[in-house]
């Protein structure tokens, strides 16, 4: 591996002093976890610090140290509280952990870099990804699980997605929402388990999940898609028109060029919700998942 240069190795040996410092005081061992941390300058690639810090080496790049300081401690306390990890600085075991997995969605192209590394599969142009949210009533909070812990669980990723989507099923459960009585405030939210109170006109059905935010993914949970299937008594187009909703049609009663038309219409100026441009058809015989447009 070549060296770094003067000012890396000066930086490096820095944070190694302020991560030093912080574990002093608040008790957490760094001697089990790595991360990987670039020089943008170069092509290598070098393993010096933990996982929990693996986003902030930047903001220390950009003279924030006193800000990278502050949020290294933050999430220190939090996996230490919330258990992704033991007090001596080892990954928790699966099954005392894997309530917290959840399933949040990403556009494979432009979310890209965010996704190397990741623990995901794809729908389209769909990722379901895997993160560990720890919830302290006030603020949540998620972080992307890395590839490297399927091994040290011994776990296949398809299990930890099905888990992960389990339990997001769980956390917050798929609701049907009636877009047109929340806009002139009336009551808005549908049980999902009911076949009546469907719009199986042109507009179609808004499905998210009962916290809304990144509420997309409810259209992946188990046994949702069936459900809408049978309500419809057939299969059944889905679109995104953010990454917080999906709505679905009934096949009979629209086309996709116009739901993809409304789609691209409510997506232009919503760059930071953007999941989709692409129409999806599930079908009912088969609980296949394709992309149609």
């Amino acid at each position: 591996m070549k060296k770094y240069s003067n000012d890396f190795e000066k930086f490096i040996t820095k944070l190694r002093k302020v991560i030093r410092n912080v574990g002093e005081k608040t008790g957490f061992s760094f001697e089990n976890m790595t991360v990987s941390v670039e020089d943008n300058d170069r092509e290598e690639t070098q393993e010096i610090i933990e996982f929990p810090v693996n986003n902030l080496l930047f903001d220390y790049m950009e003279g924030k140290i006193n800000d990278l300081t502050k949020t290294l401690r933050t999430e220190i306390e939090i996996v230490k509280k919330f258990g992704l990890y033991t007090d001596s600085g080892f990954l928790q075991e699966y099954d005392k952990v894997k309530s917290n997995m959840v399933i949040r969605l990403h556009n494979i192209t432009r979310d890209s870099k965010l996704l190397e590394n990741a623990i995901y599969n794809i729908r389209g142009d769909i990722a379901l990804t895997v993160y560990w949210r720890a919830d302290s009533g006030n603020t949540r909070f998620f972080m992307r699980m890395p590839k490297r812990v399927i091994g040290l669980w011994h776990l296949s990723q398809e299990k930890m997605i099905q888990d992960a989507l389990n339990t997001t099923m769980l956390i917050s459960p798929p609701q049907k929402y009636d877009v047109l009585n929340w806009l002139t405030g009336q009551e808005y939210t549908c049980d999902i388990d009911s076949a009546s109170g469907w719009d199986n006109g042109p507009l179609g059905s808004c499905i998210s999940t009962e916290e809304i935010t990144f509420g997309a993914v409810a259209i992946f949970f188990p046994g949702i898609a069936e459900k809408i299937a049978d309500i419809y008594n057939g299969d059944f187009y889905f679109a995104f028109p953010t990454q917080h909703e999906v709505m679905v049609h009934n096949i009979e009663k629209t086309d996709p060029e116009m739901i993809k038309k409304s789609i691209s219409h409510l997506t232009s100026d919503r760059s930071e919700d953007f999941l989709s441009y692409h129409v999806f058809r599930f079908f009912r015989r088969t609980g296949e998942v394709e992309v149609i447009s």
